[in-house]
C-alpha cells in the first residue's frame, strides 16, 4: 500500500474525529478510504449511464455562491425538470430533478461538483 500525505484544517480533523467516534472506525487512513471509495462508486454508477436518463441532484452550497448555481440551472435548463430551492442558517439546498442524455446529465454533475462553495453534491440515477 502507498503512503499519501494530506493536509487538513482542523475543522475538518474535527468532523473526522468525530465521525470515528460515530462509526466505531478506529484509523484516519480507513475512513479517508471509505470516503474516497464511496465518491468513486458514485462517479463509477454516473459514468456508465447511457442513453436518456432522469437523475436527482441535491446540492448543498453556501447562500453567497447562488448566483454560481443559477448559471448552473440556467446552462442546463433544457434538461432541468424539477428545482428545489431552500435557504437555512447554514446555506443553502438544491434539489433538482433532471432528464436528458447520459452525456448532458454527466456534464451537469462536473459543472455542480467543481462549483465553489458547494459542501455536498450528490446525484441519484432513478
Amino acid at each position: 500500500m502507498e503512503i499519501i500525505s494530506m493536509s487538513m484544517d482542523s475543522e475538518s480533523v474535527k468532523e473526522m474525529e468525530n465521525m470515528m467516534a460515530l462509526t466505531g472506525i478506529k484509523s484516519r487512513s480507513r475512513l479517508l478510504r471509505m470516503g474516497l471509495a464511496s465518491l468513486l462508486n458514485e462517479y463509477k454508477i454516473i459514468e456508465k449511464m447511457k442513453g436518456q436518463q432522469t437523475v436527482v441532484f441535491m446540492v448543498t452550497h453556501v447562500g453567497e455562491r447562488q448566483a454560481d448555481m443559477n448559471k448552473i440551472m440556467h446552462r442546463f435548463g433544457h434538461i432541468i425538470r424539477t428545482n428545489m430551492h431552500q435557504h437555512s442558517e447554514r446555506g443553502c439546498l438544491d434539489i433538482l430533478i433532471a432528464e436528458g442524455n447520459a452525456e448532458e446529465i454527466r456534464e451537469m454533475f462536473a459543472s455542480i461538483k467543481n462549483m465553489k462553495g458547494v459542501g455536498n453534491a450528490f446525484c441519484s440515477v432513478i
